[in-house]
């Protein structure tokens, strides 16, 4: 505990500017997921939902472009997309759950595509040419609350990992495909049991910390089989319910 604790402070302390970028934002939004990696010109956000605004959003993203990627289309991990100012645009596109109000499934369709140069991994922000830059993982269905849809995963520069809501089952597909030494990872499922196994903890070896984006006194989340599973991998959990939001420099490897 006293590790994860200490990392946290050290994430937090630092400031955004030209000589920090790019950094990786995990915003305090409650019970969902929400972060930021952000360059001089995007703003990527992956996974975009959660209980509470947070208002610094516009001015960190103010006079970039935002790109958004999803994971799948439970509104905890899109909601606040059209909270969004200025330019906005898919990296993939939602599968809309059934039973969206009309008025949302049609803003949802009107969201244009990100102009990628490839579909699976891109670059961008001009001031660190191909040094920024993310993968997406398509799994199987989920068979949970979103039962039809397929999930993603995205891991941004090499050494950040959010796998939206996906259950063991999908880790176990997704395993062998994660390339780099991910060094960070958004637990699955906001800290679920059903997710973060032990198997993809002894694939990511070199985390740095994992960091979950829930309720705890609330929801229970993250679950105490998840926290027994990271403390038996030595990997420090960091929780935004404690700290607020997390920043997280990603210097090029």
């Amino acid at each position: 505990m006293t590790k994860a604790l200490g990392v946290a402070v050290l994430l937090f302390c630092h400031s955004v500017s030209p000589g920090s970028l790019p950094i990786w934002r995990v915003w305090n939004v409650g019970q969902g997921a929400f972060t930021t990696v952000i360059s001089e010109a995007v703003c990527l956000h992956i996974e975009i939902g959660g209980e509470r605004w947070p208002q610094e959003v516009q001015a960190l993203c103010r006079g970039k472009q935002n790109w958004v990627g999803v994971s799948h289309a439970d509104y905890d991990h899109w909601g606040f997309i059209f909270r969004l100012r200025g330019s906005v645009c898919l990296i993939a596109p939602i599968v809309v759950p059934p039973g969206l109000p009309a008025r949302k499934l049609l803003r949802l369709n009107r969201l244009r595509r990100c102009d990628l140069q490839s579909s699976s991994s891109s670059s961008f922000g001009s001031s660190v040419g191909s040094s920024l830059n993310w993968q997406t993982f398509v799994t199987s269905p989920l068979g949970h609350s979103s039962s039809n849809e397929v999930g993603r995963w995205f891991l941004a520069m090499n050494q950040v990992l959010v796998t939206g809501d996906s259950p063991q089952s999908q880790e176990r597909q997704m395993i062998e495909s994660i390339s780099g030494q991910p060094k960070w990872l958004l637990l699955g499922h906001h800290g679920s049991r059903s997710s973060t196994s032990e198997n993809l903890l002894r694939k990511l070896k070199h985390l740095r910390g994992a960091i979950a984006s829930a309720r705890q006194v609330v929801y229970g989340h993250p679950h105490i089989e998840t926290q027994l599973r990271l403390k038996k991998a030595r990997v420090p959990l960091i929780k935004t319910e404690d700290w607020g939001h997390l920043q997280i420099e990603l210097a090029p490897d």
